[in-house]
């Protein structure tokens, strides 16, 4: 088995394995974005293993970002793609990239890696890689009564291109100016992602809006939910937001609103007072230096790498 640091070129291959292991084609040029992390002065944290008649048999990577606590800047990085090809499942590889990955991540100054992995990837990850789990991220979900437009939607080609064209018309009148929002966690007092205009300018890798929701901003993307990645809101703001939200959602034809956040934050208690929430994605840390407590880092969806 070849390990291979991973570069531009090497792309096409992330690309052969997603389809491989999804059995379907990623977005066009979407590891190209989202592997462009220049603006952090890092790029390429990650490594290729390749089976013996040359094709890609699994794959493990980073993005590196900034945390901000208290007003220091420490260069961290979020654990993001994990694939290995089905015919070279059970040979360790995802744990042999992950441990050249780290040290990779110490040669180029990272101070922490964090991560929100799925139940199959979990157990590796705190049991063989030494990371640590302060908590889960909450989901709260908040149905929303609709015809199902966009579901029906997904079923031809053209009917996802009436319904895309459709959805800009509704959500055009709501549009806010703005790649994202900045974090408002670290007023609150918390470490977690700098969402400054270089790092919403990279995130344009998945598509998303800033759109307005009653007197609040909502940073959010459209799919089979109506997935809000953050919130700008007050307590006085909050009712008649959702209540905006949901009517949004319902001209969408989209059938919920989803909302994932860490417990204990602003967002979290005006939702938590209101709605149930469940566990979702456990939030994993790594620390590689930086010195800060696991529990002092907070986050929310548009963190996620997927959002």
């Amino acid at each position: 088995m070849k390990i291979v640091q991973l570069d531009a070129g090497r792309l096409k291959d992330l690309e052969l394995l997603h389809t491989a292991v999804y059995g379907r084609t990623p977005e066009k040029n979407l590891y190209q974005k989202k592997y462009d992390t220049a603006y952090t002065g890092q790029s390429w944290l990650g490594f290729i293993a390749y089976a013996a008649d040359g094709t890609p048999a699994a794959y493990y990577g980073v993005l590196p970002c900034y945390f901000s606590m208290e007003g220091q800047l420490l260069l961290v990085a979020q654990s993001a793609d994990t694939m290995t090809h089905p015919l070279h499942r059970k040979k360790g590889l995802f744990v042999i990239l992950a441990q050249r990955t780290y040290e990779l991540c110490q040669r180029s100054g990272i101070q922490l890696v964090f991560g929100f992995p799925n139940q199959n990837s979990y157990p590796a990850f705190i049991h063989r890689l030494g990371w640590v789990s302060p908590e889960y991220m909450h989901l709260f979900v908040l149905p929303v009564s609709s015809l199902p437009l966009y579901n029906l939607s997904r079923k031809l080609r053209w009917t996802r291109w009436l319904y895309h064209r459709y959805a800009r018309l509704v959500l055009k009148k709501h549009l806010l100016p703005g790649d994202g929002l900045p974090n408002g966690l670290l007023k609150e007092g918390f470490a977690g992602v700098l969402r400054d205009e270089k790092y919403l300018h990279y995130r344009t890798y998945h598509p998303s809006l800033v759109i307005s929701a009653g007197e609040a901003k909502a940073w959010i993307r459209t799919g089979a939910s109506l997935f809000v990645g953050d919130m700008d809101v007050n307590e006085p703001q909050f009712d008649d937001a959702i209540r905006a939200l949901k009517k949004t959602a319902q001209k969408l034809g989209i059938p919920n609103i989803s909302f994932q956040v860490s417990p204990g934050t602003h967002l979290h208690r005006l939702l938590a007072q209101r709605f149930e929430p469940a566990p979702s994605f456990p939030v994993i840390i790594k620390d590689l230096g930086a010195g800060l407590s696991p529990g002092q880092v907070k986050f929310t969806f548009a963190d996620i790498d997927i959002f």
